[in-house]
């Protein structure tokens, strides 16, 4: 049977209070129904999220604009730091936790991002640092360069993975959809452009 290519269509949760919880922020909900807005009309075969509350009010959001699918949550999408961290960042976190979150983005990766046996496309809501994981490694470069990467709230990211299981970075966090008022990122990320 031939196989056909998969689309993956990554979605960085809204902008969030950075404290507590991490619940999404007027802003951050007014980002989220603007991205489904830009969606509806695309067509989709599942939809999932983060365990994150940030991630799952935003899939939450965006899951209306497929009242055919179920929003679905995994852990495994949560929020991750893959390879140490360059020292003037001045965030320390330990190796093993780096360890740990690796592993964890390597699985996400390796069951989303493979062939499909028919034209697929996968609404994933997760987190800006396994964005740009996945991206460097549909890139094929050092995982070390996803810290280079900007990620704004509620950017789109389209991975399409081949019959033979290659991949291609259709386009990165594309804010296009979004006003400019709208345009955020978080402030680590503000802090060091």
């Amino acid at each position: 049977m031939r196989l056909s290519i998969r689309r993956v269509v990554l979605i960085r949760h809204g902008q969030y209070e950075e404290r507590g919880d991490g619940v999404l922020t007027a802003l951050g909900r007014e980002q989220a129904a603007v991205t489904r807005d830009a969606l509806r009309g695309m067509g989709a075969d599942s939809i999932v999220s983060s365990t994150l509350s940030r991630a799952m009010e935003t899939g939450a959001i965006v899951a209306a604009a497929f009242p055919q699918l179920t929003l679905k949550h995994d852990d495994l999408l949560c929020e991750c730091t893959p390879t140490a961290l360059p020292a003037s960042l001045r965030v320390v976190i330990h190796p093993a936790q780096i360890k740990a979150d690796r592993a964890r983005a390597e699985k996400a990766y390796a069951r989303i991002f493979r062939p499909s046996r028919a034209p697929t496309t996968d609404v994933v809501v997760c987190h800006g640092n396994i964005i740009r994981f996945f991206a460097c490694k549909a890139l094929g470069v050092a995982p070390r360069v996803w810290i280079n990467m900007a990620s704004l709230h509620c950017g789109l990211t389209e991975i399409s993975v081949l019959p033979n299981g290659e991949t291609r970075l259709m386009s990165y966090n594309d804010t296009g959809h979004l006003p400019r008022a709208l345009r955020t990122m978080s402030n680590a990320a503000a802090k060091r452009d």
